[in-house]
């Protein structure tokens, strides 16, 4: 298993904790890339002191998750790597129904459903009960036609050895791991069985940020212009599907087309900062980080 934390001291914990109980398959390790001001990296510690599982590699500026990542994938000694946010609470059988299919040698990786913890009620629970939703539909129809790439951050796993060091500038790393899985001959399967639950943001201003984002490392994969053109229509066809079929009520369907204008201005927003205003990937990530990304 591996983690990345900086400055989550008031999640980390509950990971930890989360963690250190799972069933697993097999034989484990849990590596933790710990950093920050606040008491990440001594927390972290504190659990390496209690649990001979738990090993930490301390991160003494921020470097971006990608950097973080590598450490993992350099460090871990387990044939197959599960990746995860300290924002996660992963369900007790998800990792070995994440780990299965990789007894076929041809599967480079895997990755598992997201179940929302927001109240649906709400504008931004809605948003993100049907984000995850739509993200399960696109991730099952690229599946059946191997065309499945998009990777889930939240919680996912790769074979050791076949992504040995993901770019630095990578904004959206679970699609670039994704992509260099593919590229190396290696198949991806969604396991919609693996879940793991998320706290989505429940305001304007992180949401915004989050996803501007990941959209700019959408934009940032090296994708030709007919692949980027159907990721894009992809997003929009199931969005817009996944939409008319969502909606109970008169209510929620505004809110889901206030949500359709909200997509296409984030991808809007992660161009102008990626190729207009020219931002470095690192400094995007800091613009946009919040705890729990």
């Amino acid at each position: 298993m591996g983690i990345a934390a900086f400055e989550e001291e008031q999640i980390l914990a509950r990971a930890l904790d989360r963690l250190t109980s799972l069933r697993y398959p097999d034989e484990f390790e849990i590596v933790v890339v710990a950093g920050g001001r606040d008491g990440t990296i001594q927390l972290a510690e504190s659990y390496a002191q209690s649990c001979r599982a738990v090993h930490v590699i301390a991160e003494d500026k921020r470097r971006g998750k990608p950097w973080a990542l590598n450490r993992i994938l350099s460090t871990a000694r387990g044939e197959i790597i599960v990746l995860t946010d300290a924002d996660v609470v992963i369900a007790e059988d998800a990792v070995a129904k994440l780990v299965a299919p990789f007894q076929d040698r041809r599967i480079g990786a895997t990755c598992g459903r997201i179940v929302p913890l927001n109240n649906r009620a709400g504008l931004y629970g809605f948003w993100a009960h049907f984000l995850c939703e739509a993200a399960h539909d696109l991730r099952m129809y690229a599946r059946g036609r191997r065309r499945l790439f998009h990777l889930t951050g939240y919680i996912y796993a790769v074979r050791r050895g076949i992504v040995e060091r993901i770019p630095e500038n990578s904004l959206a790393e679970d699609a670039m791991v994704g992509l260099m899985v593919r590229r190396r001959g290696y198949e991806i399967e969604y396991v919609s069985e693996a879940t793991a639950f998320v706290m989505f943001p429940e305001n304007l201003r992180d949401l915004l940020r989050q996803k501007t984002r990941t959209r700019a490392g959408l934009i940032q994969l090296p994708l030709n212009l007919s692949q980027l053109r159907e990721l894009m229509a992809d997003e929009f066809y199931f969005g817009l599907l996944k939409g008319l079929r969502f909606c109970r009520s008169l209510r929620e369907l505004l809110y889901f087309l206030v949500l359709s204008a909200f997509w296409r201005f984030v991808w809007v927003q992660g161009f102008w900062e990626l190729k207009i205003k020219r931002r470095s990937p690192l400094e995007i990530w800091t613009l946009t980080h919040r705890p729990g990304d």
